[in-house]
């Protein structure tokens, strides 16, 4: 382990907390470049069974101690539970690219979002299209918050197993859903919507 250096710090994507770091640790370890933590983390680890710091350590994947002041400026919040992991980023596929990997399953289920904002909804969204067995979410990358590590967090690792499909327009991807068979299903939250 060696001390905080700025100098690796890069615009890589970065994963927080303790059940975002399991999840990735447990379904795409390869994606894990470094791991940030405290001294104080790294001692709750050694008294622990089970800790991503641990699995990271099996893994030879290196680990670097700094201070909470450090993690907050890399991931622009406290709510990290002085765990950062630096990941490779996923490749972003289209909806066009969703749907050709697709055309062999008999039933999918997508959840397109427009206008989730707050990263916190949007993690928890992820996190239950997960536990629902959701093939895809889309939303507009216009129009709603992106993968960030709060996201990560809220969504407990969720959204770095469930596949995510940023799109420029919302309405052009729903129609070509419909042009490929898919029933499209809406629901507002707005005074006038009918239950």
């Amino acid at each position: 382990m060696s001390k905080n250096n700025s100098k690796e710090i890069t615009n890589s994507p970065f994963i927080i907390g303790t059940h975002a770091i399991e999840e990735i640790l447990k379904i795409a370890p390869q994606r894990v470049k470094k791991i940030w933590t405290t001294s104080n983390q790294m001692e709750k680890a050694k008294e622990s069974f089970s800790h991503p710091l641990l699995e990271a350590e099996k893994l030879s994947i290196p680990i670097s101690l700094t201070d909470k002041n450090s993690l907050n400026s890399m991931v622009c919040t406290e709510s990290h539970q002085s765990l950062v992991a630096k990941v490779a980023r996923r490749p972003d596929i289209t909806i066009d690219q969703l749907i050709e990997n697709n055309l062999d399953k008999e039933r999918l289920l997508f959840v397109l979002l427009d206008s989730i904002y707050d990263p916190q909804n949007l993690g928890a969204i992820l996190r239950a299209c997960e536990c629902f067995g959701v093939d895809a979410v889309i939303w507009s990358k216009n129009r709603g918050a992106n993968i960030t590590p709060v996201v990560s967090k809220s969504s407990a690792g969720a959204s770095e197993i469930i596949q995510t499909v940023p799109v420029p327009n919302l309405a052009q991807a729903t129609k070509k859903l419909l042009t490929h068979g898919f029933e499209v299903i809406t629901a507002q939250n707005t005074p006038d919507a009918k239950d």
